[in-house]
């Protein structure tokens, strides 16, 4: 972050939070997106029901909810991790859909 960005943003929430200025910045930065090369999403099996996974790139988080019930549905065992990696990846089997 540049300057006085903190401030100005600090400043767009002192009129809904109370007590704000009794809070001083320590530091800020910016958010950083995760990209993968093709822009997909990136879910990577790490045992029988525990996944690594990321929405990555800017528009991700509109997906969040969708990735969350995808998640569920490999933990639950609904979808096998080579269904769900593949769904993620942009290889969606109709089954998945």
């Amino acid at each position: 972050m540049r300057g006085d960005e903190p401030h100005r943003i600090l400043a767009e929430f002192r009129p809904h939070i109370a007590r704000l200025d009794e809070y001083r910045i320590l530091g800020a930065r910016s958010c950083c997106y995760s990209m993968t090369a093709d822009q997909r999403f990136l879910v990577v099996p790490l045992g029988e029901r525990c996944f690594v996974a990321s929405p990555c790139s800017g528009h991700g988080f509109k997906f969040g909810a969708v990735l969350g019930q995808k998640l569920a549905a490999g933990l639950t065992c609904q979808l096998a991790p080579d269904q769900l990696t593949a769904w993620a990846a942009g290889r969606q089997a109709s089954a998945i859909q």
